[in-house]
């Protein structure tokens, strides 16, 4: 890019109509966020769809392994309680004898052949163990945990991947050579700026472009910053 660095306003003019005069390469594939490049126009795009790359699909994959680890930590200790009762019916037979499994008054052994089913714990027998404080003496912190942690990661996959899905790009923002006005627009309303008049604010996100829009109130009325 041509430095400018005439300090005459007049000077100034002629060397930026000189470099308006001048015409632009013409790129296959112009560089992220411009999207076209063209004699009069150049488009570039805004940034929804970085903010939907960088936030909620991590959101939404986030939600998904809470579910995972929640659903890994049900398996696990299903599996390690079968396991448990398992080993305790077989240290008690090996201990009494194999007939005394069919003949055993202990509460315990018999608790744990009323849910066992050929030396399995059925999947719905656990859980329903698992929110049972005959069983564990905290079923009851156990329910409310499962039901918070598995309603609040659902729900926000529900909502985040709406959102994501429905998220439509936005038109892009044109720089208008000819005319030297910048414009865009949302929702049926254009928003414009002059070059002379345009204002801008950079942070680490984002360049945003302060534009003008029609007041909804009517055209008489000062206009709205879009």
């Amino acid at each position: 890019m041509k430095l400018i660095q005439h300090q005459d306003p007049v000077s100034l003019r002629g060397e930026i109509e000189s470099l308006l005069a001048q015409e632009l390469p013409q790129l296959n594939s112009p560089v992220p966020p411009i999207q076209s490049v063209s004699m009069s126009t150049m488009a570039l795009g805004e940034n929804s769809v970085s903010f939907r790359n960088l936030f909620l699909l991590p959101w939404i994959v986030g939600m998904f392994v809470v579910l995972y680890l929640q659903a890994d930590e049900i398996y696990g200790a299903w599996k390690a309680q079968e396991q448990w009762m398992v080993e305790h019916l077989e240290s008690q037979e090996a201990y009494y004898g194999s007939g005394y499994l069919l003949s055993t008054n202990d509460w315990l052994t018999k608790k744990y052949l009323s849910v066992l089913d050929n030396n399995k714990l059925p999947f719905p027998a656990y859980m329903k163990m698992r929110y049972d404080s005959n069983w564990f003496t905290f079923a009851e912190d156990a329910r409310e945990t499962d039901i918070l942690r598995t309603s609040i990661a659902s729900v926000l996959i529900i909502l985040l991947t709406i959102w994501a899905v429905f998220m439509k790009r936005k038109a892009p923002l044109y720089f208008d050579r000819d005319k030297k006005i910048i414009y865009t627009w949302r929702k049926g309303k254009v928003w414009a700026q002059r070059y002379e008049n345009l204002s801008y604010h950079l942070n680490v996100q984002a360049l945003i472009v302060m534009l003008r829009m029609i007041n909804p109130e009517g055209e008489e009325k000062p206009l709205w910053w879009g």
